[in-house]
């Protein structure tokens, strides 16, 4: 749902952003990511497969279970791997 609050001839940059999220997510979505990828590397980022193995034990703490691992992947998608809609 799109909520805005009437501030006159102001617009809060909240409201700016839940405008652009709800007319265009894809370009939104991708300027966000330019901008992310744009920063600099952090030197205490994890490795990648640290990230992945990470990322598991999380996911398992969500979906406990025998067959947490198959179905809870699913619903992850790595960065940089997002689902899209139609363009």
């Amino acid at each position: 749902m799109l909520h805005t609050a009437n501030r006159g001839d102001m617009a809060a940059d909240e409201d700016v952003l839940a405008l652009l999220a709800w007319a265009a997510p894809d370009l939104l979505c991708d300027a966000l990511e330019r901008e992310l990828a744009a920063q600099p590397a952090r030197a205490d980022a994890l490795s990648a497969s640290e990230r992945m193995r990470r990322v598991a034990e999380l996911l398992q703490s969500f979906y406990p279970g025998p067959d947490a691992g198959r179905a809870s992947s699913r619903r992850f998608i790595p960065h940089g791997r997002r689902a899209r809609t139609s363009r």
